[in-house]
């Protein structure tokens, strides 16, 4: 596959990193693309681009027995006919080979499958509105097709699926019942390869 790659690395004030992050690393990194991101896209890269960082940038972290000094932060951006496919994790380098750390998956966010999150989001707010507006609810969730699990008193609007697909956790003011504030959180698909 012929492509153009324009990864910066770095800048690294530690050492250590200077170091590790040498020919070497930047082939398993190669190789690491080539093995687990590029097979999740339908069609060849023409462009690859993005940054690699120290998550823990100082020397201060990268002791003998440091559990972070080889945890990095990946940010690129595969470009291929369809649109742009994002990648962000932070993955633990352990010569040759990139593990995911928590919070992070082997996930490539192609143009369709940003598509089909858009959608589940969309279909979230849909239900929470629906629950809002005290509509029954017939969906399931739209990850995982499992059954939607809520309460909605005065002052709580909280939404998800057994799966934990999702967390939609809002408060509500008492007295219009109208949603104040809260949070909500999808979880990132992972990539079985």
């Amino acid at each position: 596959m012929n492509k153009k790659t324009a990864i910066k690395f770095g800048p690294f004030s530690a050492p250590y990193h200077q170091k590790l992050v040498n020919d070497r690393f930047k082939q398993n990194l190669s190789r690491f693309i080539d093995d687990v991101l590029l097979p999740q896209l339908d069609e060849d890269v023409n462009s690859i681009q993005g940054s690699v960082t120290a998550e823990f940038n100082q020397q201060r972290y990268c002791g003998p027995n440091s559990a972070v000094k080889d945890v990095f932060k990946i940010d690129l951006a595969l470009t291929s006919q369809s649109g742009v496919s994002h990648y962000k994790a932070r993955l633990k380098y352990d010569d040759p080979t990139f593990s995911t750390r928590r919070g992070s998956t082997f996930y490539l966010w192609t143009p369709a499958r940003q598509k089909t999150r858009e959608k589940q989001i969309e279909t979230i707010q849909e239900i929470a509105q629906n629950i809002i507006e005290k509509i029954e609810v017939k969906e399931n969730c739209p990850v995982c097709n499992t059954a939607i699990q809520f309460t909605n008193t005065e002052y709580l609007l909280a939404i998800g699926c057994s799966n934990q697909c999702f967390s939609y956790h809002y408060h509500k003011d008492p007295e219009t019942e109208n949603v104040l504030h809260g949070h909500f959180f999808i979880t990132e698909p992972d990539w079985a390869g």
